[in-house]
């Protein structure tokens, strides 16, 4: 089978990679820290990787930081495969390269560009997407367009080629970099017959229409016919009737109650701040019980990827929370790993 890996003894060194990370331990010992000053010494004297931390380390340099961390991971993942399993580790990993374009679109966009600190963009491309090498300097929708020419998000951007960018549609482009993405690990799921995939991308494309439907209503006060348009045309686990409900429901409390009786009840909290955290949170624990398993496939390797990269998240809000006073009880609240 075309994703099988050919070398069993990937499953354990990635363990032992994991092994390496920051345990539940950790975590909460993190979250106790007084300051964001003694959390990053923290952060500086459990684990090697995070020796270039500054003390004061800012929201972006953590980032970066830990994305360098998650490059490093991925540099030994792929020496390990062979030509076919990079190809489609490639095509996973392409949801950080849209992240890259997401990233400084949006800042061409505001005409912010100047003032931003690109340096996530930077390590990326320089290390993994060295095909748009440079993004992260560009400061024109011109020069923009002219570096990602030879990538096949092009053909999103090319309709605006004569357009002034200020006229064109921000939540339109990203949401369809997004659906290229999801089309085409569904078609490697369903061609290569693999189920797990299917469950990872599928899942996951059900969350993000869910979280999709509850900010357009909350926040841009998106129309019925306007979210229909937005959100990713395919349906996993949550039907296209039961979505059609969501996108007509009136309130959060209808909200939730149509959520009640998809197989995501899980995120019925009824407070509607946590409904964004408890999407990371399963699509945590569905990565997680899939690393779990001894299984010789490039899920394995999927499902590391997702893990280290919401673990992130979580050293981030953490520190951050730290920062600026928040209580270890809503510090707790934004974590998807599981600590007291």
């Amino acid at each position: 089978m075309e994703l099988s890996l050919m070398y069993p003894s990937i499953n354990t060194k990635l363990k032992a990679m994991y092994s390496k990370k920051l345990t539940l331990e950790d975590f909460s010992e993190l979250s106790k820290q007084p300051d964001s000053e003694k959390a990053l010494l923290f952060l500086k004297s459990k684990k090697d990787e995070f020796k270039f931390l500054s003390e004061n380390a800012d929201r972006i340099e953590i980032e970066t930081q830990l994305d360098k961390n998650l490059i490093k991971d991925i540099q030994k993942i792929e020496g390990l495969l062979n030509k076919n399993s990079k190809y489609y580790l490639k095509l996973f990993l392409s949801k950080y390269e849209i992240r890259c374009i997401k990233s400084v679109f949006r800042k061409i966009y505001s005409r912010s560009i100047l003032n931003e600190d690109l340096s996530n963009v930077e390590i990326w491309t320089e290390i993994i997407f060295k095909e748009i090498r440079g993004l992260n300097n560009v400061t024109s929708f011109e020069e923009f367009l002219t570096l990602i020419k030879k990538t096949p998000y092009y053909q999103i951007f090319k309709k605006y080629e004569d357009s002034n960018i200020k006229e064109i549609n921000i939540f339109e482009v990203e949401n369809k970099l997004d659906i290229m993405y999801f089309k085409k690990m569904i078609e490697i799921a369903e061609t290569k017959r693999n189920p797990i995939l299917k469950d990872i991308i599928g899942s996951q494309i059900d969350l993000e229409n869910i979280a999709w439907i509850y900010r357009t209503k909350k926040f841009y006060k998106f129309n019925e016919e306007e979210i229909w348009n937005t959100i990713i045309k395919y349906f996993y686990k949550i039907s296209k009737d039961e979505i059609k409900l969501l996108i007509n429901s009136s309130d959060y409390e209808e909200f939730e109650n149509i959520l009640q009786k998809t197989v995501y009840k899980k995120l019925v909290t009824g407070n509607e701040e946590n409904l964004e955290q408890m999407i990371s949170k399963i699509l945590y624990d569905k990565n997680k019980k899939i690393f779990k398993n001894n299984m010789f496939n490039i899920n394995f390797i999927y499902s590391y990827i997702n893990i280290v990269d919401l673990e992130n998240n979580d050293i981030t809000n953490i520190i951050e929370g730290i920062r600026y006073n928040l209580s270890r009880t809503d510090i707790l609240k934004k974590l998807v790993v599981n600590i007291i």
